[in-house]
């Protein structure tokens, strides 16, 4: 045989089957075309990731030439002490504590003589009350 000769299958099939299979290939279809739809989707946000964080490296970029340019010229030079300085230094003596007197002021709330009527008058309701409980 040749190449060019094809070799044909016949299958019968019936209506119901035929009807089936079409439904089915119709439904793979449609799974494909969702499946793709989602690949763009995903595409899509993908590069949007990709520009956003370009937008973000560029930006901290800036941040950090800021940070550089504050350490260089705007702030001051700062020396760190390392130990065989700190031994050194001469040694500060203590201070002596100076005892200080602290001052209260008493604070006394007047209250008027209807107020603590009033308040006595409610303290002995409810001793009242209590009295009736028991």
């Amino acid at each position: 045989m040749k190449k060019e000769d094809k070799i044909l299958i016949h299958i019968k099939l019936n209506q119901d089957e035929i009807i089936r299979y079409r439904r089915d290939i119709l439904m793979l279809e449609l799974e494909i075309l969702r499946i793709l739809k989602t690949i763009d989707n995903y595409k899509k946000l993908r590069e949007s990731e990709l520009d956003k964080k370009s937008e973000m490296k560029k930006s901290l970029k800036e941040v950090n030439n800021s940070i550089r340019t504050l350490k260089t010229k705007i702030l001051p030079k700062i020396e760190l002490i390392n130990k065989e300085k700190i031994e050194q230094l001469p040694e500060k003596k203590p201070k002596e504590k100076v005892n200080k007197k602290k001052t209260v002021k008493k604070i006394s709330y007047k209250s008027s003589k209807k107020e603590e009527n009033d308040l006595d008058s409610e303290l002995v309701r409810i001793q009242e009350e209590l009295k009736k409980l028991q």
